[in-house]
């Protein structure tokens, strides 16, 4: 709503005229306030809705996969040439929830002060798929994947560990390395 007051001398009350000046009443719709997007005019949609659970999921996939093509380019990428080794063992303090496939465990590292990393050296690609099958009989399921480049990598949870498992080759040998970090 709008109401006309007359300003100037020369008007009379409540005559239009050259003085006339329109304006909004104060309690008018048209004098409230409003931001595009707030929320105000939708109800729940405001700043604090809540992000779904699904988004963090994904979010912490990615970050399993992250990790495990970084344990690849870090233990191995480059394929060059491996030498004669002593017997290596795992990390002290690695899961034991873990099973390893089988094979020659070529490294393995504590990172931090609860992920783990291990790199085991089998026989051929169905040692690869082996080591997925044994994760998976020991409950874990498989939450992700990738494959790109001769290299296929797999986000696994359980209800205590991410294991983030990745296959290639190495200095021409397949290897399974995988990257443990604690939920």
């Amino acid at each position: 709503m709008t109401e006309v007051h007359s300003v100037g001398a020369s008007a009379e009350a409540g005559a239009p005229g050259a003085g006339d000046v329109t304006r909004p009443r104060a309690d008018s719709p048209e004098t409230t306030a409003r931001r595009r997007g707030s929320g105000a005019d939708t109800p729940g949609t405001g700043s604090t809705s809540r992000r779904p659970r699904w988004v963090l999921w994904l979010v912490g996939v990615v970050v399993l996969i992250a990790a495990g093509v970084l344990a690849w380019l870090v233990f191995g990428g480059a394929d060059t040439a491996t030498e004669e080794r002593d017997t290596v063992s795992v990390a002290s303090g690695f899961p034991t929830e873990i099973p390893l496939a089988e094979g020659t465990l070529v490294e393995s590292r504590q990172l931090g002060d609860r992920a783990y990393t291990a790199m085991v050296e089998v026989s051929g690609s169905d040692q690869q798929e082996a080591a997925l099958t044994i994760l998976e009989e020991a409950g874990f399921v498989r939450s992700g994947e990738v494959q790109r480049d001769g290299v296929r990598s797999y986000s696994l949870i359980s209800g205590q560990y991410g294991v983030t498992l990745v296959m290639k080759e190495s200095g021409g040998k397949p290897v399974v390395a995988y990257t443990i970090a604690p939920r």
